[in-house]
């Protein structure tokens, strides 16, 4: 997969339940479980829903 920006939707939460700040995001993969991997950086990436993703800014 090519890895992508992306922004996450308001009141996006991860795997987890926990609310995942608004910024933007390097979409890694999605798996076959049904979440998508996204990162902020090389230490913060977070598994969430993908009808949570925005691809155009806005």
């Amino acid at each position: 997969m090519n890895r992508q920006t992306v922004w996450v939707k308001s009141d996006t939460r991860n795997h987890q339940g926990h609310f995942i700040p608004q910024s933007e995001y390097t979409l890694v993969e999605a798996d076959q479980n049904g979440w998508a991997l996204i990162c902020a950086d090389n230490a913060r990436c977070y598994y969430v829903d993908p009808e949570q993703l925005r691809f155009e800014a806005g």
